[in-house]
């Protein structure tokens, strides 16, 4: 899900203390950073659990629930860029997708900042993070209440927010009805060709296709399909730079070869990870676009 406002470092609190007592998942594979960061998230009052990459973080958050994650950026394995926007495309469920994601990183230029709000962050902490810079960025958070303070209904993935796409199409609704018609009977086939790509190892065809589902399911206000495309298109271009980055040997780029797709998938576990969360996400997507436009009397 898109950031709740631009990417800013958490404003000063006067009162950083708070009696609500946070579940905290920490990403972070520096040993010293870990300590350091525990040590003042329990002097807080929050309980904090650890993940020393993005891998292990999306684990814990489909298995766990989380108030808040802080987030490194860089880390090996997957860093965390990647991870939160796998988060945001539901790779680790729903139970936690929507929950507050903070940067943890010492880069201070704006464009990686915006990188990071793209992927679906929330705000960041600079580096190396200070006792009070942390107490008052939790204390200025806008945190869901705990279970008994109020509703606890998870955000709804946009599945299909038509009155954006009919604002895209300048208000032409019988325009927005033949867009959603092709889009609907385009996707099965599109489905058809993803899986058909991850299992011939074809990187290329694998992008291309979930680069032409980012700008198709935007275009019908599919926006969390989108995201989920986008992120496959990005891990599918950096397989296609070093698709086994484990062994050198087999490094360079080659044309798509059955008898390695067994190995990609192997030394790149996240792309059957992301296909299997986008198409699981264009189904729901499909009832969900037909269901409105049942209700805005699209004929369908």
């Amino acid at each position: 899900a898109a950031p709740a406002a631009p990417l800013t470092a958490a404003a000063p609190s006067p009162s950083p203390s708070t009696d609500r007592k946070l579940r905290v998942l920490l990403a972070e594979d520096t040993p010293a950073n870990v300590i350091i960061a525990k040590s003042f998230l329990t002097r807080l009052g929050h309980s904090v659990r650890h993940a020393g990459n993005g891998r292990e973080a999306l684990e814990l958050l489909a298995r766990e629930d989380f108030d808040l994650v802080l987030m490194d950026v860089e880390m090996p394995g997957m860093d965390g860029l990647t991870a939160t926007r796998l988060l945001r495309g539901g790779e680790a469920g729903e139970r936690n997708r929507q929950v507050v994601v903070l940067a943890m990183t010492a880069h201070a230029l704006e464009s990686f900042r915006k990188q990071c709000e793209e992927a679906g962050m929330n705000g960041f902490l600079p580096k190396p993070v200070g006792f009070q810079t942390l107490a008052d960025a939790l204390a200025s958070l806008p945190l869901p209440p705990a279970a008994g303070e109020g509703s606890s209904q998870p955000g709804q993935p946009d599945l299909a927010d038509l009155d954006r796409a009919s604002e895209m199409l300048g208000g032409q609704e019988e325009l927005l009805a033949d867009v959603v018609r092709y889009y609907l009977g385009d996707l099965p086939e599109k489905r058809r060709l993803l899986a058909d790509a991850l299992e011939r190892g074809d990187l290329a065809a694998l992008r291309l296709t979930a680069h032409s589902l980012k700008s198709t399911s935007a275009s019908v206000g599919a926006a969390a399909a989108s995201r989920a495309a986008r992120v496959l298109e990005e891990l599918a271009d950096a397989a296609l730079t070093n698709p086994f980055p484990a062994n050198p040997a087999l490094a360079k780029p080659a044309p798509p070869d059955p008898a390695l797709a067994s190995h990609l998938l192997a030394a790149r576990p996240e792309l059957a990870a992301a296909l299997a969360s986008l198409d699981a996400l264009l189904e729901e997507t499909q009832a969900a676009l037909a269901q409105a436009c049942d209700e805005r009397f699209c004929r369908l």
